[in-house]
């Protein structure tokens, strides 16, 4: 949200696309994760398999139905805003300052426009299906070759288990287990099964590093161009008093 607010200044709209696309992004996970149990079941014959996580999926289905239906109902975070205006304390929390009026009628906006949640669904979705050449590749230069089908059942269930345990942290330990568990119905012994998953967290790992790496890079060259010039009269500390008020301004 910070680095968008570099480029539009309205609060509401940047909080209603980031949540349009957490919606969008649900709606791809539960196609993404159908498609793979399809493709799983179809090529090792895994029937039991097709009941479990349908089972699952159907079931975990409403939440995100019931959420969406209360975004396009309109008046959500604004209801949200009245009743916490009413705790405690409240006065010293700037309840005011949230503007859940603003943020349903950024997101009713958003919502309005199906064109625009396809494109991003479609985006989203070939992202998905980009990700698989990673199991794919890797698995052929390890010596296991698998089926592209094969290989988007892989990526397919493992984003779903990891989407599942969003309570671990990055899905250390969840995201290893089911690679290796679904490489393995695939015919991948454990080593290669076990290098997968390791190669697909050390990709996450250096592209974290490299997001991180050039965040902070373009922090500090907005910080150098939008500064001001130093007032010799100031001290040192007097500067960085005026630096970290600019900060906050931001």
């Amino acid at each position: 949200m910070r680095l968008a607010r570099w480029k539009i200044d309205d609060t509401s709209m940047v909080c209603a696309s980031v949540i349009v696309e957490v919606l969008v992004t649900l709606a791809v996970q539960y196609v993404f994760a159908a498609l793979g149990l399809v493709l799983i079941v179809a090529q090792t014959g895994h029937d039991g398999l097709l009941a479990t996580v349908g089972a699952a999926l159907l079931l975990s289905l409403p939440l995100p139905v019931v959420v969406f239906l209360l975004l396009r109902r309109g008046g959500l975070f604004h209801a949200i805003e009245r009743w916490s205006a009413r705790l405690p304390m409240s006065a010293h929390w700037n309840v005011e300052r949230i503007g859940g009026a603003q943020l349903d009628t950024a997101i009713d906006a958003l919502l309005r426009e199906p064109r625009l949640l396809l494109r991003a669904f479609v985006w989203q979705f070939a992202g998905y299906l980009l990700g698989a050449s990673e199991v794919y590749v890797a698995l052929w230069m390890l010596g296991h070759p698998v089926s592209i089908g094969g290989a988007i059942a892989v990526e397919a269930l493992t984003q779903a288990a990891r989407h599942a345990a969003f309570f671990v942290p990055s899905g250390l330990g969840v995201q290893e287990a089911v690679v290796v568990l679904l490489a393995r119905m695939f015919g991948v012994d454990e080593q290669a099964a076990l290098s997968l998953a390791l190669v697909k967290r050390m990709r996450e790992v250096l592209f974290g590093c490299v997001a991180l790496a050039s965040w902070q890079a373009a922090e500090l060259v907005r910080n150098r161009g939008g500064g001001v010039a130093r007032n010799p009269a100031l001290s040192p500390v007097e500067h960085r008093a005026q630096a970290s008020v600019r900060q906050r301004s931001r």
